[in-house]
């Protein structure tokens, strides 16, 4: 088979094969550079077909780069997405294998940028159970947590929870508004003593 045509799209930003047997396909620059495509190349069976594999990997790596342009993402988020889209198993580790030889998938900044936007309302223990649950390793995740100190937080973290969820229970007696409180803390991840004085001082605070 023989290359009778190639078209580019400059909307799409992708390439357009046409063949001499009629088949067309749609690919990316990569692979156009990779296997230095052009009009009148001969290709064998096997050729196309590795030209169709490898464009396949193009598209889920252009696909990925777009999901992780605005937030870092996990190694398990990608695969879960690249799932979603119903890419084969090989495609998508032999994309992750190409993310991760660029650079681009960096768990521990992930990481980071979580324990920034919920250091002040969620506890080290919640957070690292957040991190695992997202792909984290157990090992970075306790990393990234010793990094950022956050027991040195908790009083803060504690109020802001506490001020937070008094709203809702302002209209209640003062013994229930307190156990509600504290449960509400409790399963929040902080322990009884760390929370006790808090919600006490609080409610007296909101009773004045």
């Amino acid at each position: 088979m023989k290359i009778s045509e190639i078209h580019y799209n400059q909307r799409s930003k992708l390439y357009t094969l046409v063949l001499d047997e009629g088949e067309t396909l749609k690919v990316y620059e990569d692979t156009i550079v990779d296997f230095e495509l052009k009009k009148g190349l001969e290709l064998t069976d096997e050729t196309w077909e590795t030209v169709k594999h490898q464009n396949q990997v193009a598209a889920a790596v252009h696909y990925v780069c777009a999901y992780l342009l605005n937030t870092p993402r996990t190694e398990k988020n990608i695969k879960d997405k690249l799932r979603l889209k119903e890419y084969p198993r090989d495609i998508i580790e032999k994309t992750m294998a190409h993310l991760n030889r660029l650079g681009y998938i960096q768990d521990h900044q992930f990481a980071e940028a979580y324990i920034e936007g919920n250091k002040d309302k969620k506890s080290p223990r919640v957070i690292k159970q957040k991190l695992l649950e997202k792909g984290v390793s157990q090992e970075l995740a306790d990393e990234a947590l010793k990094n950022w100190d956050l027991d040195e937080n908790a009083d803060q973290q504690i109020r802001y929870l506490t001020f937070k969820k008094l709203k809702s229970y302002r209209d209640l007696p003062e013994k229930e508004l307190r156990d509600k409180l504290l449960r509400h803390l409790i399963y929040k991840g902080y322990n009884y003593e760390a929370v006790k004085g808090i919600v006490d001082e609080v409610v007296r605070k909101s009773e004045c």
